[in-house]
């Protein structure tokens, strides 16, 4: 399960940058997962053994992927989709969940969050073969005809398919894992900890009494710089952008967030969204569906219950909207 543009959240550890002689130090865990890297920085004052947790992250983190990647063809996800249109197949609870989840965010973004633009992601480039030019406009149509998330009904933990859509978790997946490691750390009675992978994090608990530091990446094809920096104790955030998974073609951008309404690539001035939620998986989907929505986000963020970053790029400008609460940027 690749990588699909999620802008990198670069941990800043305090430790680093403001005290690097403090006698508490962090205990970390990393390594790879998803195409991507994953992170764990624990600060307990009674430090838990690291290599049996290591073990049971990436376990964990093994056992979703063989759930839900679009990768894979053994996947449970690409097993499903082998089955009829129809049938009812039973799935497991992790997969239910985010199909659920999944639905929840379609219908309240209007269909601008759509784990079915499989056909389409495939289509112009961004995952499997890559694309020098757009795709005919003729086979664009035809991909769209094969999307729609509402032909997928669920029932508990059972699942089908009523037209042959293609579903692609990419855009809620990677933060579901993200939760699915703060639960493991939690039943390990940990409570102070930051998970991050490929950028989409959960912060709990401090750093030793002080709040966890994050920054959001700058939007920059050329480098990695901080574009905001941010205290976080409590709750889940994730971005998403456009300056990374894309192809050039005619002197025209085209990135990989795509509508699914008319088939194209986002063309509206948003480079980046950050949202923060109580959850990593609801973080990252509606990262995703506001990359689309840009400006309209905001109001539906405030009736979800959501804090919402928003970079614009304006006559070669880059601006910023944020919802209320969202963190003010560290001075």
């Amino acid at each position: 399960m690749p990588v699909q543009g999620k802008l990198i959240v670069w941990i800043l550890c305090l430790a680093l940058l403001l005290c690097a002689c403090a006698e508490q130090q962090p205990q970390r865990i990393s390594g790879k997962a998803f195409g991507t890297s994953y992170s764990l920085v624990i600060a307990e004052a009674d430090p838990p053994e690291l290599e049996p947790l290591k073990q049971a992250v990436d376990a964990r983190l093994k056992a979703i992927d063989a759930s839900m990647s679009s990768w894979r063809e053994d996947s449970e996800l690409s097993r499903f989709q082998r089955q009829p249109v129809g049938k009812w197949v039973e799935i497991s609870p992790g997969l239910a969940g985010v199909f659920f989840r999944s639905r929840l965010v379609y219908q309240r973004t209007r269909g601008a969050f759509d784990p079915s633009l499989g056909p389409l992601i495939r289509l112009w480039g961004f995952q499997g073969e890559k694309r020098a030019n757009p795709p005919p406009a003729d086979e664009v149509t035809a991909a769209l005809a094969r999307i729609g998330f509402d032909s997928l009904e669920l029932r508990g933990n059972h699942a089908r398919r009523t037209r042959p859509i293609e579903i692609n978790l990419s855009a809620i997946a990677k933060g579901y894992a993200v939760d699915a490691l703060a639960i493991l750390l939690r039943e390990e009675d940990i409570d102070n900890f930051l998970v991050e992978i490929g950028g989409e994090l959960v912060t709990s608990g401090s750093r030793f009494d002080e709040p966890w530091r994050v920054a959001i990446e700058a939007p920059s094809n050329t480098g990695r710089e901080p574009q905001r920096l941010l205290y976080l104790r409590e709750g889940a955030l994730a971005t998403s952008g456009s300056y990374r998974n894309y192809f050039e073609s005619g002197g025209k951008r085209y990135q990989h967030i795509l509508d699914p309404k008319t088939g194209y690539p986002a063309d509206n001035g948003v480079v980046s969204v950050s949202v923060l939620a109580r959850d990593c998986a609801t973080a990252d989907a509606y990262a995703t569906a506001f990359m689309l929505l840009g400006k309209k986000s905001l109001p539906l963020a405030q009736r979800q219950g959501l804090e919402v970053l928003i970079l614009l790029e304006e006559n070669g400008e880059l601006t910023s909207l944020a919802s209320e609460g969202f963190p003010k940027p560290v001075e």
